[in-house]
């Protein structure tokens, strides 16, 4: 039977594989897949495609764990996992990477302060949901004042949040304006420049100016730190609350262990709100004390902000291209380099320089690191997904990936007799799925014959729906999703 195998120093044995793994640092990517059999073979199908540096694509159908696999391999191997969820919706832009405008000097906090911004508010997302759709309907049961204190929480985390939000874009627009304004300034005194005017007006002018300028500095600094502080203690407040619900949730280790990524999540926040907040601090200080005469014009200017994936090329992380063929095929096109034997990416969005023999940024060759790796998934029947191109086909590793309760039927054997079709009952215990879904009923008594009920139902379903004996509204698919909210629900019951 195959194992995996973590006792050796910076490797790891799947099956009769070994994989180097990253001994530097642990990432939390949650909890784990049971390692069954099969779930072993499709892992040391991933490391062998991997040591031959290709693409590797899953495919199969929805809820056949193909994203799961990823996970489980990169859990077990240290590295950080990037998934990018394609839609119909991607552009080239958001794989590659796109100019944003700045204001330069005074004003760069547009783009070092963003992507916090972003960060937090995916957090607040993922929060509201967890609670909403997880948390309440479990404490509803367990402990009701609990549930209605989790509900009136909600809507002041939201409502504090998007009025912080909502500061911090009108602070940004008014820099935006403010600069915008310094640029017609400047373009009117150029014109009147031609003018006659005294020495004396002109210096008693520039010092006014200079005057009003530091002011006008001192007060957008004052504004960005006040927004800053409002949202570091909002992430506190979070964290406070978010250290009440383990303790409701003590009897739940799933969910007990989901609230304590997001409260890792928010004090990995906290501490990047501080460093922001320290170093706008540090540039306010430096600002008071240097007083330069000179009066340095604003002027927008435009950076280039590179993706998650050029980010991954560089650092060495996994990226993972989830549905890949719900990407639009001119999107795919601009990535076919990347799934070459040796990768290439040229960067024609970042051309910064006016050399034509060195316009364009290459990624290839010792510019990618040697730790990144490069995964897709692909459902053949996803609805309103396009067809992949032969080009994208050949280049890739394709590892064909079972629904996960494809073994989770009757089978039919015909009797010579009377060439009737018999049903021949399965054995429960021996599927795929048996001893994922008993980890749901770990400590329930009964657990065994509850999960043993639910796969006879599924089974029955299932042989339903073949025969046409029950149908499902347009859009549903019966899968081992279906079968895992039917456990959960048996479960809570």
């Amino acid at each position: 039977s195959l194992t995996i195998d973590t006792s050796t120093l910076g490797f790891i044995r799947v099956g009769s594989l070994y994989v180097r793994t990253n001994v530097e640092q642990e990432i939390d990517l949650g909890k784990g897949l049971i390692h069954t059999q099969t779930v072993i073979e499709y892992l040391e199908m991933l490391v062998a495609a991997m040591q031959s540096k290709r693409v590797t694509m899953l495919v199969g159908p929805t809820a056949s764990g193909k994203s799961a696999l990823l996970y489980e391999l990169a859990r077990i191997c240290h590295k950080n996992l990037i998934v990018l969820h394609l839609t119909q919706e991607t552009e080239t832009a958001d794989l590659i990477g796109q100019w944003v405008p700045r204001v330069c000097e005074e004003t760069n906090q547009l783009l070092e302060d963003f992507p916090a911004i972003i960060h937090v508010d995916n957090f607040i997302k993922r929060l509201t949901k967890f609670l909403l759709i997880y948390v309440c309907p479990i404490l509803k049961r367990e402990n009701p004042e609990a549930e209605r204190e989790t509900k009136f929480l909600l809507p002041r985390l939201v409502s504090n949040w998007l009025d912080i939000r909502t500061q911090f874009q009108l602070y940004f627009t008014s820099l935006s304006d403010s600069s915008k304004s310094e640029l017609e300034k400047q373009t009117m005194e150029n014109d009147q420049s031609s003018e006659n005017q005294s020495t004396v007006s002109k210096i008693s002018d520039s010092s006014i100016e200079d005057l009003t300028t530091t002011v006008i500095d001192t007060n957008t600094n004052n504004k960005l730190l006040s927004h800053i502080e409002k949202c570091m203690n909002h992430l506190k407040f979070i964290e406070e609350k978010l250290s009440k619900q383990i303790v409701y949730l003590e009897r739940h280790k799933s969910l007990c262990s989901d609230t304590n990524i997001l409260l890792q999540d928010c004090k990995n926040l906290i501490r990047l709100i501080k460093i922001y907040h320290k170093e706008c601090s540090l540039k306010k200080k430096q600002k008071s004390i240097n007083t330069n005469t000179e009066h340095s014009k604003a002027d927008i200017t435009f950076k280039f902000i590179e993706s998650q994936l050029v980010q991954a090329i560089r650092e060495g992380h996994w990226i993972v291209l989830d549905n890949i063929n719900s990407a639009p095929p001119e999107v795919l096109e601009r990535l076919l380099s990347l799934f070459e034997e040796n990768p290439v990416l040229n960067l024609y969005e970042n051309n910064t320089t006016e050399d034509e023999n060195n316009a364009t940024e290459e990624l290839s060759g010792d510019k990618i690191h040697p730790g990144f790796a490069l995964f897709a998934t692909y459902n053949p029947k996803l609805e309103g997904a396009n067809k992949l191109s032969s080009a994208l086909t050949n280049r890739v590793l394709s590892i064909y990936v079972d629904a996960l309760d494809n073994d989770v039927k009757y089978d039919l054997k015909v009797n010579k007799r009377n060439d009737a079709n018999k049903l021949d009952k399965f054995d429960p215990t021996k599927t795929n799925v048996y001893k994922i879904l008993l980890d749901q009923f770990i400590g329930v008594h009964g657990g065994y014959e509850l999960v043993s009920y639910c796969l006879f139902c599924h089974a029955d379903a299932k042989m339903m729906l073949q025969n046409e004996d029950i149908h499902t509204i347009k859009g549903f698919q019966y899968s081992f999703r279906t079968l895992q909210n039917t456990c959960s629900t048996a479960r809570y019951l």
